[in-house]
C-alpha cells in the first residue's frame, strides 16, 4: 500500500479470511493501524480485493 503523504513509510493491509459453512469471517485485525492522511490503492479498490480474495 502507497504512503499516505505525511508519514513516510508503507502501510500494510492484512486479512485473515475463515470460511466455515455458508459463512466467511474477514479479520482485519493485523492490518497498520490508520494512517494519518489518505491512502490510494493503485491496483483495486479494497471492497473489490476482499471480493476477489476467494
Amino acid at each position: 500500500m502507497e504512503g499516505d503523504g505525511v508519514e513516510d513509510r508503507v502501510f500494510k493491509i492484512h486479512v485473515n479470511l475463515t470460511v466455515k459453512g455458508k459463512d466467511m469471517k474477514f479479520d482485519f485485525s493485523e492490518t497498520d493501524k490508520q494512517a494519518k492522511g489518505p491512502i490510494t490503492d493503485r491496483k483495486v479498490c479494497l471492497k473489490g480485493e476482499h471480493r476477489g480474495a476467494w
